[in-house]
């Protein structure tokens, strides 16, 4: 068993029996989600899960530089960047951080790493100012905005959890093939085994939640993989958004739904479609398998097609245009459940049974 196998097996370790101390001390601690006309759960329950998870990847990316193993994200430069996302999201945990501040946190965070990342980087030393400037700028709002998703999709019981599961597992695997591992696939392991660490006590039945503190480092991380997997020539970008299309298409086709509608979009809601259908089928982990399910079973095969064109074709163009097919192919079903269920409607807030799962 190699170095990194063990430390991915640890990882698992830590997270696991983290996160059982949290549930037994989240009481004293504070770090309680007492349920409201929003919530999905009647009961008050802990939360603050995601510091388990924080700790155990943090501790062994630190660990990776002392036994050999290479890789961009072990460096404080970039951890640090990460622990601010999540200190900030554990303050608004126990007690109340405004989304100003918080977003202000985001967009320094990833700031910060995307200079780090991107200093010294030959591709951008030979491409124009203006062009360098405007893909940071997309990277940035990108970077933030997936944070924020990630936020606004852990609602229900193992939902983040089965996805970031099936998420990192498709991604591992297209790297195995792309011999992209040696990169990138010691922090997607390890990354990995936390959150299934955690996910233990969320699913199927959830005993401590994950929280902001946790949600918010998620999505950073996922962040940090899109962005040394495309930087490194990995795997595209393409691929990243076919294999996460089902958050980010539910997140920001209700966002702006509720744009258009000229609704409060500051304002707490139950309308993404993931809420509407946990209530309609009476289980959260009925919704939480079906978004591990599509993931694997729809997105990932489209995904690996996706990264097939990009190692057949050589013209940027033509491989681009495929791609743009398949990710249309890809997330058009998506759309289409978001419209059918009428997520982010006014009367889908206001008018149906909300189910509360205790």
């Amino acid at each position: 068993m190699g170095i990194d196998t063990s430390f991915a097996l640890l990882a698992f370790v830590i997270a696991f029996f983290g996160t059982s101390f949290l549930r037994k001390y989240a009481l004293n601690l504070g770090l309680t989600d007492e349920p409201n006309h929003r919530s999905s759960h009647a009961v008050a329950m802990p939360r603050g899960g995601g510091v388990a998870v924080v700790a155990s990847f943090s501790v062994f990316l630190l660990l990776a530089g002392f036994f050999g193993i290479n890789t961009p994200l072990g460096s404080l430069a970039v951890l640090i960047p990460a622990w601010a996302v999540a200190v900030a999201g554990l303050i608004d945990d126990l007690g109340h951080l405004s989304a100003g501040y918080r977003l202000l946190v985001h967009f320094v965070a990833s700031a910060v790493v995307l200079s780090v990342l991107a200093s010294g980087h030959s591709v951008l030393s030979s491409i124009p100012m203006w062009l360098t400037l405007a893909l940071g700028a997309i990277a940035l709002v990108s970077m933030v905005w997936l944070v924020n998703l990630f936020n606004f999709m852990d609602g229900i019981d193992g939902i983040v959890a089965l996805e970031v599961l099936s998420v990192c597992a498709s991604a591992f695997i297209l790297l195995a093939i792309n011999d992209g591992l040696a990169i990138a696939g010691f922090p997607i392991q390890v990354f990995f085994m936390a959150m299934a660490g955690f996910c233990f006590w969320n699913f199927p039945k959830a005993e401590i939640f994950m929280g902001d503190v946790g949600s918010g480092f998620v999505g950073f991380v996922m962040a940090l993989f899109i962005l040394i997997t495309t930087s490194n020539g990995l795997l595209s970008v393409f691929v990243w958004l076919i294999l996460l299309a089902v958050f980010w298409v539910d997140a920001t086709y209700t966002l702006l739904r509720r744009l258009v509608t000229g609704q409060n979009i500051a304002q707490a809601h139950r309308s993404h479609a993931y809420q509407i259908l946990a209530s309609r089928w009476g289980a959260h982990w009925k919704v939480s398998c079906t978004v591990a399910a599509v993931n694997l079973l729809w997105l990932f095969p489209l995904a690996a097609l996706t990264n097939l064109i990009a190692n057949v074709e050589t013209g940027f163009w033509k491989a681009t245009f495929y791609a743009s097919a398949v990710l249309v192919i890809a997330v058009l079903p998506l759309i289409f459940v978001q419209v059918r269920l009428g997520a982010g409607e006014k009367a889908c807030q206001k008018d149906y049974n909300v189910f509360r799962q205790t």
